[in-house]
């Protein structure tokens, strides 16, 4: 009565906070309506309470995500859905699993179409990077001049096998914010870097003496 356009959903090596998508079609063959329940779910029983979707469906003629659609499908028409994945920001390595699950109103059985991806958690090195025991973490040392602006070229590698945008930033204790407090203030300029699959960017760290320190 109604075919379909793939038999499985496969969206590979997957990194958290990504979202991708992939093209469903349903035709319905006979010649009478017929009343469609799609449902997307995801499988993984760590998300069960998670506070958006992980798998979800939309149609292709706008962008209302959710887990369930009803559709009236006229005789020998179709209609183009997405099925969607949002990568939760999950930072262990696990398969995600999920169906889609069509059924049509009062006909018995539902046609089941398995998704999977793999979330891969991406990992990035930085040469110049120092184990720190006063502080217990690691640190990137910087000889600064006093009293002069100065550049930074950071190198940092991107072991995934998926190109990654890394985004920097400084932490700033709530205490000492204001800039007054700090000698020097620090910043990158762009504040981001795309790095290739198993390559390695530059970031450039840009460190000042602060206008108004003392102040």
């Amino acid at each position: 009565m109604i075919i379909v356009s793939i038999q499985k959903v496969d969206f590979g090596l997957v990194v958290p906070g990504r979202i991708m998508e992939e093209d469903l079609k349903i035709k319905n063959k006979s010649s009478d309506s017929v009343v469609l329940k799609v449902l997307c779910i995801c499988t993984n029983e760590v998300f069960l309470d998670h506070d958006e979707y992980v798998y979800s469906v939309r149609k292709a003629s706008n962008y209302d995500y959710n887990e369930k659609y009803f559709i009236l499908l006229p005789p020998n028409s179709s209609i183009h859905l997405k099925v969607a994945l949002k990568v939760p920001n999950y930072y262990k390595r696990l398969e995600l699993t999920g169906t889609v699950d069509i059924s049509i109103k009062h006909v018995e059985g539902k046609l089941v179409i398995p998704i999977s991806s793999f979330n891969h958690v991406p990992r990035i090195t930085c040469s110049k990077e120092l184990h720190s025991d006063q502080f217990g973490f690691k640190v990137i040392r910087l000889a600064h001049k006093k009293g002069k602006k100065q550049e930074f070229k950071i190198p940092f590698k991107n072991t995934s096998p998926r190109p990654l945008t890394v985004e920097c930033d400084f932490y700033k204790d709530e205490q000492e914010k204001k800039s007054f407090l700090k000698p020097l203030e620090f910043f990158c300029h762009p504040n981001f870097t795309i790095i290739p699959a198993r390559s390695q960017g530059l970031i450039k760290v840009i460190v000042k003496p602060s206008d108004t320190y003392g102040f």
